[in-house]
């Protein structure tokens, strides 16, 4: 994959700016490659900032997904929680409009614990799916 990364860069440069920022990210300026354990981190890094998207008005759905492997911070995180789609088909049926945002099941996101479980005893954890209301003043309700 860094190979075609540099053939891109290389002899398709018109093509860089369509390549997703993280794999942008992953032929530095030297066209060096980056260890697979530092792309990982810098997902992991993304990945615990919360979406700039929460920060407006609207209801919210944090749907569970997975990689098809873990270790591999190339793989897209796909929708794969039953309990997830059943809330989606229950907000669609009431025809409530809301955003989806993909929360990885293996590894949930800090903003997502911190923000609204931090009451949560030590017994229980977070868990998805999780419907949020975001309100005018920037508060929101789970």
């Amino acid at each position: 994959a860094i190979t075609n990364l540099h053939l891109i860069n290389r002899f398709f440069p018109q093509c860089v700016p369509l390549l997703p920022k993280r794999y942008q990210e992953l032929v530095d300026a030297y066209g060096k490659h980056v260890p697979r354990e530092q792309r990982l981190e810098q997902l992991h890094a993304e990945l615990d900032a919360e979406p700039v998207m929460m920060t407006k008005p609207g209801v919210y759905l944090i749907y569970g997904g997975l990689r098809r492997h873990d270790s591999n911070p190339d793989q897209p995180i796909e929708q794969c929680c039953a309990f997830s789609a059943f809330a989606a088909a229950c907000l669609r049926h009431a025809n409530i409009p809301y955003e989806t945002i993909l929360g990885d099941m293996h590894r949930k996101p800090a903003w997502f614990e911190k923000r609204w479980f931090a009451a949560l005893p030590e017994s229980k954890s977070a868990t998805y799916p999780a419907v949020v209301r975001v309100l005018e003043d920037g508060t929101s309700e789970f």
